[in-house]
């Protein structure tokens, strides 16, 4: 598990979790595969409850909440319409439409940075994004050598930004999600009194 911890393999993990899971939902809904399609179903839940529980910074299901939203959706329609009831399936995060500075995205993921990493033309990515390049390109000969040198600059200044402007939306979201919840319970004992 400790693999998948790493951003790279975690994205093509949760992308071949995400199609896989796509793939099963698709079973035609017939009398002979009613029984086929329970099973994997159970096992795809059982998969998520093994995610959830022993992954230690569930980075693959975060990656799913995050980033395959529509597959999750698409699932869980499936599924409340056979009427499978108690599964395990991540919720899909609802963010706020956020403006991130220009300078904390992977221009080539689209993706906010969490590790950035000058390479050496120059283009800074995310760690995650370099591994996917690194594990993308062919390798030649008898001697296993990549054709490209990928040479790369840590950014701790540039993560230590990232690192403080997320923390300042997580903040922000808090206290709006907690003035949500004010506002719901000020109606709540409104009510009640109206009563």
């Amino acid at each position: 598990m400790e693999l998948y911890e790493e951003q790279g393999m975690c994205r093509i993990a949760a992308s071949a979790i995400a199609l896989t899971c796509r793939c099963i939902m698709q079973v035609p809904d017939a009398p002979a595969s009613r029984r086929i399609f329970a099973k994997l179903v159970l096992e795809v839940n059982d998969f998520f409850l093994v995610m959830e529980k022993f992954q230690i910074k569930g980075t693959i299901i975060e990656e799913l909440r995050r980033y395959h939203k529509r597959c999750l959706s698409f699932i869980a329609a499936r599924m409340k319409k056979l009427r499978f009831t108690d599964l395990t399936l991540p919720e899909p995060l609802q963010e706020e439409n956020q403006s991130v500075p220009w300078r904390y995205i992977d221009w080539r993921t689209g993706r906010i940075m969490e590790t950035p990493l000058r390479l050496e033309s120059g283009e800074v990515v995310d760690r995650g994004t370099l591994l996917i390049m690194m594990l993308s390109e062919p390798f030649r000969g008898h001697m296993d050598i990549p054709p490209r040198n990928f040479m790369y600059e840590p950014m701790p200044e540039l993560q230590e930004k990232i690192s403080i402007w997320k923390e300042q939306q997580k903040q922000k979201v808090l206290a709006y999600q907690q003035e949500q919840n004010r506002q719901k319970q000020e109606h709540q004992q409104e009510d009640g009194c109206q009563e």
